[in-house]
């Protein structure tokens, strides 16, 4: 009985702390080449880690950064977002980078 006690205790240890790890090897982190533009339309808004239509990147990475910053943000406590009165963000291309454009 006690063999499979501390069988079953490393079997959750290895389901919820390995496995967002490994989850995460594709995604190092935020990349500065995420942001690389040359005009306006190459750049767009995505989701930061909590959902929020906050960050940018541009058009060739956009997916890839979703999908990181989602993974990055799956152990996160987030606020959610509303919707209701909030303005759609916009992205720009200023000196090379994408940023979100000032309201």
């Amino acid at each position: 009985m006690k063999v499979i006690l501390q069988l079953s205790l490393s079997l959750v240890f290895i389901v919820f702390f390995c496995g967002p790890a490994r989850a995460m090897d594709n995604c190092p982190g935020w990349k500065t080449e995420w942001t690389t533009c040359k005009v306006d339309a190459d750049c767009v808004v995505v989701p930061n880690p909590c959902g929020w239509p906050t960050s940018v990147a541009n058009t060739e990475s956009a997916e890839m950064a979703s999908k990181c910053n989602i993974r990055h943000g799956a152990s996160m406590a987030c606020v959610s977002w509303d919707k209701m009165g909030k303005a759609k963000p916009n992205a720009h291309c200023k000196n090379g980078e994408c940023r979100l454009k000032p309201e």
